[in-house]
């Protein structure tokens, strides 16, 4: 009898070491999960300000565009006007 209680208490000792590790795997699984939340979430904010820098970008190549076209428009405007003085000239 005294062999089984022996045994058993062994038994009941080995179990609570392997209750213990799961336990503290199940934290480590939970600080990791936190972990993960966290750098989804800075990806997230990372991912909406580079849409908003491209937006950003694409209104400043149609203004450039805008303003070449007007410049463009100025500079034959000139030419055609330095053509008509010379003309009368």
């Amino acid at each position: 009898m005294d062999e089984f209680v022996d045994i058993f208490t062994r038994f009941r000792d080995s179990f609570a070491e392997v209750r213990a590790s799961f336990a503290e795997n199940a934290e480590s699984a939970s600080r990791a999960g936190s972990f993960l939340m966290q750098i989804s979430a800075a990806l997230r904010e990372e991912t909406l300000a580079l849409g908003d820098g491209l937006h950003s970008l694409e209104k400043i190549s149609a203004s450039a565009k805008d303003t070449h076209a007007v410049f463009s428009a100025l500079k034959s405007s000139h030419r055609f006007l330095d053509q008509l003085l010379d003309k009368s000239t």
